[in-house]
């Protein structure tokens, strides 16, 4: 990603770009979301193609890949709105690598609508304009892993969950 830099520089790059990623600074442009939402949405229009190389390096340094912005919306919800004319083989790439990395697809924004309820969106879009992506496809009807499943339950019912480990309510309140 950064062949011009020595060993060094590049050692004092991402140490700089650590500390920079722990003052969680936020971004207007993306909701005041964080350097991933921002990369997400960085479609380069002469590319066309996602900043794959930033988003592994963000995600290297210890980005939350289910980190929301002020609106509750995950990069992958950033990815998921993403115009149709703009999806390329890349767009599934830096989906893939969020959903790699641990991302959530069914983590919902404030509105209750998580990634996946957008990308089932996006199909249908697609298939509207004559455009039909396995990937979006097969992602959409994937089984999900039961400890989501299990998660939704216990929000949508709200079933009291003060005595699970702080690690398992952090998961719980993300679904």
């Amino acid at each position: 990603m950064l062949p011009t830099l020595n060993e060094q520089e590049t050692h004092r790059f991402k140490r700089t770009l650590y500390h920079f990623i722990r003052a969680n600074y936020r971004f207007n442009r993306v909701g005041q979301g964080n350097l991933l939402h921002l990369a997400c949405c960085s479609y380069t229009i002469i590319t066309k193609l996602f900043p794959l190389d930033v988003m592994k390096l963000l995600l290297e340094l210890g980005v939350d890949p289910s980190a929301t912005s002020s609106n509750g919306m995950t990069a992958l919800h950033v990815l998921a709105s993403i115009e149709w004319e703009r999806w390329s083989t890349n767009i599934t790439d830096a989906i893939q690598l969020l959903l790699d990395s641990d991302a959530h697809i069914d983590q919902p924004d404030d509105e209750g609508i998580t990634a996946l309820d957008l990308f089932k969106l996006k199909e249908k879009e697609l298939a509207e304009n004559g455009i039909s992506n396995d990937y979006l496809q097969r992602l959409i009807h994937k089984v999900r892993p039961l400890t989501c499943l299990a998660a939704q339950v216990v929000s949508r019912h709200g079933i009291p969950f003060d005595d699970l480990p702080s690690s398992l309510i952090s998961f719980v309140n993300r679904h």
